[in-house]
């Protein structure tokens, strides 16, 4: 989906180290693991029944 080259990923360690206190940063990154998965799963959701519909109405032959 998206390439994030280690530079990027050097990038966000600095700035998230500069506005974010160190103690707080293993409980950001667990937020941000699983509000990921939670995008992850709603938009394989979608898809499914987008395809679902298409196949309902005909659009694969």
């Amino acid at each position: 989906m998206f390439s994030i080259g280690a530079q990027e990923l050097l990038l966000i360690a600095i700035v998230l180290v500069i506005l974010v206190k160190p103690a707080d940063i293993p409980r950001l990154v667990r937020q941000m693991g699983y509000w990921y998965g939670r995008c992850q799963r709603w938009l394989y959701i979608l898809r499914n029944e987008i395809e679902a519909m298409d196949d309902f109405t005909g659009g694969k032959k």
